[in-house]
């Protein structure tokens, strides 16, 4: 469907180009043809629509139209300076003496019948017994005004007409131009010889009923394909995208000069099995990465099973603080993790998680900038998504647990060095290693420089602004929604949350009792909430109500927990009532503390997802509520229980990114646990099972990467 209304010579400014329309071609794309270098340019109207909402594609008008008309004007100072024979300048004098009447008269338009009295008077002057009709005159003032001027433009072209030849010869090579036009430049991608069958067949059907013997040769068609533009045959063929890529010069990439002036956002899907605690497969984590574009340094990461927009903002609050844990929960690491602070602009995909309300209110309370790549755009954000191409070739793919990318290539065999050992702590402990002693200090190509160098260069030179003040960090990473505030509080989550704060809002003139207003939920904590306060124009923050917390004690809760837990009861309401939460959780975490191994994937990840209580319910387990049943209300909850905001209505997934990578040696094993080795499920201690042990599977990891000084990074 056509919804740009556009005119032949229209000038537009596409990208930085000045260009001029000139049709629509077969397809209905767009044909313009740059000013600069006469050469045609092709694009999509979606993409046009998209370049016009991104600022970059827009109508020229007005100054700039008239600066560029008078840049286009000839040198010319008067007709006598062309080099043309007599006549020709008599009947360019002509023309020119009946537009200069129209401009001294003063007319603002050039309707038709204000301009007969100007051709009368005019043709009275010159003694013209045959004046031009107002339509002619029209079409002169046009083309001398989109010259700019140009006496040149006024000229005739009689000399350039040539003859006029049989009018059926004529018939006969439109009708060849546009048949090899249709079948050649279309989405078919008909060779030279498909073409030229279609073509002699076509002719031959007319020859019969005209007379005519002519039929087009194959090499009269292989003559006419050649003259195509390459540009325009493969857009028409195979794409504009394709044809950019091949013909469009590489200008390279997104210019930055210091740090934090541009992050890019991107989540993957590993392809990586993790296990829990007690050696059993979950599934495959997600990482989500903050990426530096101008030193090339990982500033923030989330490794976990969710991809909601939570996940999104535990990656912003990690990139935001400074990582001075490091040292404490994984001492056997050499280096640290300089990176920290809020960058002015974030870079990010269509992903649900980027694009939610409660990442962009995130942002906007920060005083962050977000933008977004159009879709099916990898090229906007090239340097994460290489990144994550040397993530995954450096390090995921030397970790046992890889799945297979080719199902054929298993041939239905359990494969030794692919059965996943790497928990979840496990993996998040060798990210931390790689980024710190392996990518960060390897020479990258892309910037001709080492990342980890190039950032604390750019921060001596632009340092970084302080963070704001903890209750605006603090407000800024929850999730929010809006809810009403009553006598007894307000109600989030099936949690009950009051105190004076509430009264306090509620006699406030600025309150409006019709409305509602702002909460911000922590997701790793249900035990209080931060409610705004309209009177005051701050974030005040409300404990859950004593009797709220007597039925279920919400202090150390997620709000994955809770959501679980609501999700049971709603799936089994005949074992549990709306208030008893607390039943819910202890089933459910005696369920999580089962040994049992489910064979739904999901109800694995949700099972890892719950965890482990930072305290112990005190409520009784329900013993008519089994194993078995609260597997069965896992399964059929919604897919989005995990990739999803969990106040508003749950979002789409995101699929991810996957990554091919080849199957890793067997001589791997030995660096990290065997499935028979006990696993650590805390790192907090001593950062992995034993740090030696760790520090020696990793050095030698690192030594058959080349961590030594051998390569350095291709994500260029």
């Amino acid at each position: 469907m056509t919804s740009i209304a556009l005119f032949r010579d229209q000038y537009l400014r596409i990208e930085g180009r000045m260009v001029a329309f000139e049709r629509r071609d077969a397809c209905r794309n767009l044909v313009f043809l740059d000013v600069a270098n006469s050469s045609p340019f092709v694009v999509r109207e979606d993409e046009l629509l998209d370049l016009m909402a991104r600022g970059q594609a827009y109508r020229v008008g007005g100054a700039e139209e008239r600066a560029f008309k008078e840049g286009r004007k000839s040198d010319l100072t008067s007709l006598a300076q062309l080099q043309v024979d007599e006549d020709l300048k008599a009947r360019t004098l002509r023309r020119v003496t009946y537009v200069q009447a129209w401009e001294r008269s003063g007319l603002k338009t050039r309707k038709r019948q204000e301009l007969v009295p100007v051709i009368e008077a005019t043709a009275a002057v010159l003694n013209d017994r045959h004046p031009p009709q107002p339509g002619t005159l029209q079409s002169w003032i046009t083309e001398w005004e989109k010259s700019g001027r140009d006496f040149q433009a006024l000229m005739d072209r009689i000399a350039q007409r040539g003859r006029r030849g049989s009018q059926q010869k004529l018939d006969a090579q439109n009708l060849f131009d546009e048949t090899v036009e249709g079948l050649f430049l279309n989405s078919m991608q008909y060779d030279v010889s498909n073409v030229y069958r279609q073509v002699r067949d076509v002719f031959t059907r007319r020859n019969r009923l005209t007379g005519d013997t002519w039929v087009p040769s194959y090499s009269t068609v292989y003559r006419k394909i050649k003259t195509y533009d390459r540009y325009v045959a493969t857009a028409n063929r195979k794409g504009v995208a394709v044809a950019d890529r091949i013909y469009r010069p590489k200008t390279g990439h997104v210019s930055t000069e210091r740090h934090h002036e541009r992050t890019e956002l991107d989540l993957l899907k590993t392809d990586l099995i993790v296990v829990d605690k007690d050696g059993n497969p979950i599934d495959r984590p997600v990482v989500i990465i903050a990426y530096d574009h101008f030193s090339r340094m990982p500033v923030g990461r989330y490794i976990g099973f969710e991809q909601s927009v939570a996940a999104a903002i535990e990656c912003i609050h990690h990139a935001t603080y400074p990582k001075t844990y490091v040292k404490e929960k994984y001492p056997d690491i050499k280096g640290a993790w300089p990176c920290w602070g809020l960058s002015e602009n974030y870079f990010a995909d269509l992903g649900s998680q980027f694009v939610a309300n409660d990442f962009s209110a995130m942002l906007k309370l920060l005083g962050c900038n977000i933008t977004f790549a159009a879709r099916e755009t990898p090229n906007d954000k090239a340097a994460i998504e290489r990144f994550f191409g040397t993530f995954t070739r450096s390090l995921v793919r030397y970790i046992p647990g890889r799945t297979f990318e080719d199902f054929y290539r298993r041939r239905n065999e359990e494969a030794v060095e692919m059965q996943p050992v790497v928990t979840l702590e496990e993996l998040d402990y060798l990210v931390h290693r790689w980024i710190i002693e392996v990518y960060s200090q390897q020479f990258h190509t892309g910037i001709n420089d080492v990342p980890h160098r190039r950032w604390l260069e750019s921060v001596a030179r632009h340092h970084i602004i302080p963070l704001p003040e903890p209750e605006v960090l603090k407000a800024a990473f929850c999730l929010t929604t809006h809810r009403r505030l009553f006598d007894y509080g307000v109600r989030v989550n099936n949690l009950i949350y009051n105190g004076p704060e509430i009264a306090a809002i509620r006699t406030s003139p600025a309150y409006n009792p019709g409305g509602t207003v702002m909460c911000k939920i922590d997701p790793k904590d249900l035990g209080a909430i931060q409610v705004y306060d309209p009177g005051r124009e701050r974030f005040v923050t409300v404990q859950q109500s004593p009797g709220s917390r007597r039925m279920f004690d919400a202090r150390g809760v997620t709000l994955v927990q809770q959501t679980l837990a609501l999700k049971l009861i709603k799936a089994r309401p005949e074992k549990y009532s709306e208030d008893n939460v607390a039943a819910a959780h202890a089933d459910l975490q005696r369920y999580i503390q089962d040994k049992h191994v489910p064979k739904d994937r999901k109800v694995r990840r949700l099972k890892a997802a719950y965890g482990v209580p930072k305290h112990q319910i005190p409520s009784p387990i329900n013993p008519a509520l089994s194993d078995l049943s609260i597997s069965d209300a896992l399964e059929h909850l919604p897919d989005s229980v995990l990739a999803g905001e969990f106040t508003i209505p749950d979002e789409d997934d995101n699929i991810g990114q996957d990554f091919t990578a080849s199957a890793p040696t067997p001589e791997v094993l030995e660096l990290l646990p065997s499935p028979t080795e006990p696993v650590a499920s805390d790192l907090s201690a001593s950062g992995t099972n034993s740090s030696a042990s760790s520090a020696a599977r990793f050095a030698e990891m690192a030594r058959r990467m080349g961590v030594t000084g051998r390569g350095g990074n291709k994500d260029v």
